[in-house]
């Protein structure tokens, strides 16, 4: 039933809840929205709130310029997209990993992930040359 959906949607925690998930939208464009809220938590290394005039603040559109300052614009830009309040405009998944910027970030990290692991010396010893 559309009541027990609800509640199953509200069960996680309240600072990643897209605001359209109250008016029962629901989708993966509300996905999007928890993991730019995730996104803004990690950058701005502040608590987001979980409730009140705050919460209500951040899910009315309004991104206190102080979350990010001294944040590069690139990482700003992709927080803001994913945090649009028209569920239609924000980036799918695939949008957002096609951004150069988050695709940059995303390929350094593997690289550095295989680097510090092992792995491209355990790959390029078993590899023909």
């Amino acid at each position: 039933t559309k009541k027990r959906d609800m509640n199953d949607a509200i069960e996680g925690d309240p600072k990643y809840l897209a605001p359209e998930l109250l008016e029962g939208k629901f989708g993966k464009h509300a996905d999007i929205f928890s993991l730019g809220m995730f996104m803004l938590e990690m950058a701005s290394d502040l608590e987001l709130p979980k409730s009140g005039d705050s919460w209500h603040y951040l899910r009315n559109g309004s991104l206190p310029e102080q979350f990010l300052e001294g944040r590069s614009p690139n990482l700003k830009s992709v927080i803001e997209k994913m945090l649009d309040l028209n569920y239609e405009r924000r980036p799918s998944v695939d949008q957002i990993l096609a951004i150069p910027y988050v695709r940059d970030v995303f390929k350094n990290r593997v690289w550095s992930y295989m680097c510090s692991s092992g792995k491209i010396m355990r790959n390029l010893r078993s590899s023909p040359m």
